[in-house]
């Protein structure tokens, strides 16, 4: 059974953005995973505004590919809140109609959420969709100068409410830094070039370094009890799900 809510939103009306087309459509996006494996994916959502207003929003809850999930302690999302949902494979074609008209697709972090949404769709069979992919990071530092630029740092310096690793959250808040840029004449940067990743197997992510995985995180990386592979696959991850948000 799917897991949707599809509603008008106005939420971020005192916001507004600056691009070629000052009025154009676009879809925030925001996924959570799992496990290690970009295939993983357990919920998304999609945030879509049109000029300066969200004016659609969804949110899926998806059966991963696999039944342990490790991020649990991340996001919340247990295997029973989504054994009875949809495949990707199922979701993806109903959930892609939010995407109509849009002209690009923001997320923070977006190679996180672009190597998931991609590698979900490779593994499905599914077209991968084309359209172009703005990280709010790069926006975010850019247009304000912020370091970090995770989202909550981002949210506090623009008043933006987050309730912390919920999709449908994190792109609302995602769209709301998109519309305050627009709002306040910024260009959007950070477009992303072409994809070039791969299916490539969790176990062949390269293993940071102690010294690397505190310069990014800011500390210590928390790893869940009983993980398969740890020093290998779960410092990347979980670096990679802590430093998106």
């Amino acid at each position: 059974m799917f897991v949707v809510r599809i509603f008008p939103f106005s939420v971020c009306e005192r916001y507004t953005v600056v691009m070629q087309n000052p009025l154009g459509r676009f879809a925030a996006i925001d996924f959570e995973t799992a496990d290690y494996g970009r295939d993983s994916a357990c919920s998304l959502a999609i945030v879509v505004v049109e000029g300066t207003t969200v004016v659609q929003q969804g949110y899926f809850l998806i059966r991963p590919p696999r039944r342990q999930i490790h991020f649990t302690y991340i996001h919340g999302i247990r295997w029973v809140d989504v054994a009875s949902s949809p495949s990707f494979a199922e979701m993806w074609p109903a959930a892609s109609q939010l995407l109509t008209g849009v002209e690009f697709i923001a997320a923070h972090n977006a190679s996180f959420d672009r190597s998931v949404l991609h590698t979900c769709c490779l593994k499905a069979g599914l077209p991968l969709t084309p359209l172009p992919f703005y990280c709010t990071v790069k926006i975010a530092r850019k247009a304000w100068s912020l370091r970090p630029a995770n989202l909550p740092a981002v949210c506090r310096h623009l008043g933006l409410p987050l309730k912390h690793h919920d999709a449908a959250s994190d792109a609302l808040a995602c769209a709301g830094i998109v519309i305050a840029a627009r709002e306040q004449g910024h260009a959007l940067f950070g477009q992303m070039g072409a994809y070039r990743g791969s299916m490539a197997a969790a176990t062949t992510l390269p293993l940071p370094t102690r010294h690397e995985t505190q310069r990014r995180t800011g500390g210590p990386v928390p790893l869940p009890d009983n993980t398969p592979g740890s020093d290998v696959l779960a410092v990347n991850e979980v670096v990679d799900q802590l430093e998106k948000k």
